[in-house]
């Protein structure tokens, strides 16, 4: 009769959410998120809101690393929220092909344009400002050296 033995290897690499949330709580990350955006509380709130969208994402789950942590560092730069309810900014995942012609998931950041409306009203830069739809026969002339916009 033979016994089965079971083994586990404790030395297996940590992947997913499980390996991106260890990185993103690590002192140094944390760290840097509190000094860019001022404040410690702010960072580990930032770090948090991170592992929240990338919880609700599985392709961000698996994506590098370090694409990752420069994605919402840009966006912490910025002071711009990534939940992707606020709509300000968001972390997207893509598929880029490595040289062995396996793929890897990356991140990006993409400024939404509530994000870029968010900076230019905090810029102190403009006089006026509109946000509207724009329908067919509404506009009569636009002056190219201004940029104003003539109604019908």
């Amino acid at each position: 009769m033979s016994k089965e033995v079971s083994t586990t290897n404790q030395n297996a690499p940590i992947v997913g959410v499980k390996a991106l949330s260890n990185f993103l709580n690590s002192d140094s990350i944390k760290s840097k998120f509190a000094e860019v955006l001022g404040d410690k509380e702010k960072g580990v709130s930032f770090v948090t809101s991170i592992l929240s969208v990338v919880n609700s994402n599985g392709q961000l789950a698996n994506a590098d690393q370090n694409s990752l942590y420069t994605a919402a560092l840009m966006a912490a730069t910025l002071d711009l929220p990534i939940n992707p309810s606020i709509g300000h900014a968001f972390l997207v995942p893509f598929k880029t092909k490595q040289s062995d012609g396996s793929y890897k998931v990356m991140v990006q950041f993409q400024l939404s344009a509530k994000g870029l409306k968010q900076l230019a009203m905090r810029s102190g830069q403009f006089l006026k400002m509109n946000d509207s739809d724009v329908r067919e026969g509404e506009i009569e002339t636009i002056d190219r050296m201004t940029g104003e916009i003539k109604f019908n």
